[in-house]
């Protein structure tokens, strides 16, 4: 999992990015520890930039800060989640506080002045960097996490707590626990798709925290399309769907990680997808894993869509 980290100065970046560290064992990198010495002055771009490249290039990371010069894009592009900590003035000030101090005692040269007071209440907040996390919020609403209240930031960090989680095949006499995840009695499709899990022509993998259903994908070894399966060499990845409030945690990019490695473990060496051309969010996750070959572009009764393809 990859996890970019913005929000208001004092507003707990530091601390929450750490917790999950921790709780999650994923390597962290505080953007403000690369970016400023002892004294408090900043280090050139040129010394810092390779650092945080040479960051980004492991399977899984935490990077903590905003700096738009430090791979900003890349960050966001990259990132499975992006935290939004957005909390109330006064209490991103109080913290500011406390974090200066604690600085100072290990050596950090960087004492409160006016600029620091007006940095930290108005500085951080201008309306470019309001309008720049709206625009974080929108675009990528599908990945992203807002945290406005303390209470919401102790929830969010609540779910990182040790939990066991674990993606298991589901077992017919199971297939009615999905209705955790979705509506069945809404989906016309809840008993075909019972009846190709019967068969063995749908393998579905339920994503559980503490035995609850919280997410499924699954894979299909014969969709009756040549552009989606090919026996023995094509795979099709039908169906992935994380319960609602558990979304924009980075569970729908675990699930397809899981997918593509059995699919491979299965001997397959492609694997197809179906996406609607107007799901954006959708369509830079399965090319962020490597759907980027097009098997068709162009529409049904539901409207346009692509079918996209990865060697495996």
């Amino acid at each position: 999992m990859k996890i970019a980290v913005l929000g208001y100065a004092g507003s707990g970046k530091t601390y929450l990015s750490d917790y999950i560290s921790e709780k999650k064992n994923i390597p962290v990198l505080h953007l403000d520890e690369i970016k400023w010495d002892k004294e408090w002055k900043p280090i050139d771009d040129s010394l810092v930039l390779p650092q945080v490249s040479e960051f980004m290039a492991k399977d899984c990371w935490i990077i903590d800060g905003y700096y738009k010069y430090l791979l900003y894009d890349e960050r966001l592009e990259s990132a499975d989640m992006i935290v939004l900590i957005l909390l109330n003035r006064l209490t991103c000030f109080y913290r500011a506080v406390k974090r200066t101090k604690s600085r100072k005692a290990d050596g950090y040269n960087n004492d409160l002045n006016w600029w620091f007071v007006k940095f930290t209440l108005f500085g951080c907040r201008n309306r470019e960097r309001r309008q720049t996390y709206a625009e974080i919020a929108e675009k990528y609403k599908d990945k992203t996490v807002v945290l406005k209240t303390k209470r919401q930031v102790n929830e969010f960090m609540e779910n990182f707590t040790d939990k066991q989680i674990t993606i298991d095949p589901l077992v017919p006499e199971d297939y009615h626990k999905c209705s955790n995840i979705w509506n069945m009695k809404s989906q016309p499709f809840a008993d075909k798709w019972l009846d190709e899990i019967k068969s063995g022509n749908r393998l579905v993998f339920i994503y559980k925290i503490n035995g609850e259903f919280i997410g499924e994908g699954a894979l299909v070894t014969d969709a009756g399309d040549p552009d989606y399966t090919i026996p023995d060499k094509r795979i099709y990845v039908s169906r992935m769907i994380v319960k609602k409030e558990y979304r924009n945690r980075g569970i729908g990019s675990e699930i397809l990680e899981f997918l593509i490695a059995k699919a491979k473990e299965m001997g397959y060496s492609e694997m197809t997808i179906g996406v609607d051309k107007d799901n954006v969010n959708a369509l830079h996750l399965y090319k962020k894993y490597g759907f980027t070959q097009v098997l068709f572009d162009g529409a049904d009764e539901d409207g346009e869509y692509f079918k996209l393809m990865k060697r495996i």
